[in-house]
């Protein structure tokens, strides 16, 4: 199975640690979090995997090389000018009929076998992992109707949504949407998808997930591994010793 990590991006929200480092290398637990993913990807089985690659794209070739060392194969797809989220996709060649497709910033133990097996059965143009998301209000909501007449009033409701995990599936098919030579991102893809009437799902996963590309976040997740001897055994119960 083939996989495409994003990891062109130039952390803008993590500086001024990617003025040093690109995101694709940022630390956790003493592994770049890219090395995690490629880790975890190799347990369940993808053994060909692309990086797209940009911002300080010779640093990060540099150290995952051909992926050798990981018992993987890597290529890499150069971005010499910003083409977006998805753009760098236009430009990877590939035979496999379905792709899966992530950020190179987060931190998860989702079963990425699963998750494509669950692409396959339901024939999706793209499958989107999702997370449940608890948002609490710190100001009560006002309901009114048109005539500005108050029908209701919140106080601090939770708000409760599906945050995208940054996990994606995508058939091959779904690729002829994204423009050549164009900046595009992912939301366009999924809007252009839903707009021609392609079928796209949601995978919904319960598994530990955090985005770590803000200061905020990347603090979290150090605390919570350093602090969670489950959750760390469980994530690197998925990694495969080099060789």
């Amino acid at each position: 199975m083939r996989a495409v990590i994003l990891a062109g991006g130039k952390g803008i929200r993590l500086k001024p640690y990617t003025t040093v480092i690109p995101k694709p290398l940022i630390p956790l637990e003493g592994l770049p979090i890219t090395e995690i993913l490629i880790k975890q990807l190799k347990y369940y089985g993808f053994r060909d995997i692309v990086l797209a690659v940009g911002y300080m794209s010779d640093m990060v070739k540099a150290y995952f090389g051909n992926g050798k060392k990981w018992q993987v194969k890597i290529n890499y797809a150069q971005e010499r000018i910003p083409q977006g989220t998805i753009g760098p996709l236009k430009n990877i060649k590939f035979t496999e009929e379905d792709i899966l497709v992530l950020n190179s910033d987060i931190l998860t133990d989702l079963n990425f076998a699963d998750f494509m097996q669950y692409h396959k059965k339901h024939s999706s143009s793209m499958t989107i992992a999702i997370h449940k998301e608890e948002i609490r209000l710190g100001s009560g909501i006002v309901q009114e109707n048109d005539a500005r007449l108050v029908v209701g009033y919140l106080e601090k409701p939770t708000l409760h949504h599906n945050i995208s995990m940054g996990i994606y599936a995508i058939n091959k098919s779904a690729l002829k949407y994204i423009p050549q030579g164009k900046k595009y991102d992912m939301p366009q893809l999924i809007k252009n998808l839903l707009l021609r009437h392609e079928k796209v799902f949601a995978y919904e996963s319960k598994n530990y997930w955090i985005d770590i590309g803000s200061h905020d976040d990347y603090k979290v997740a150090m605390v919570e591994l350093k602090k969670d001897r489950v959750l760390r055994r469980r994530l690197k119960s998925r990694f495969s010793s080099p060789s």
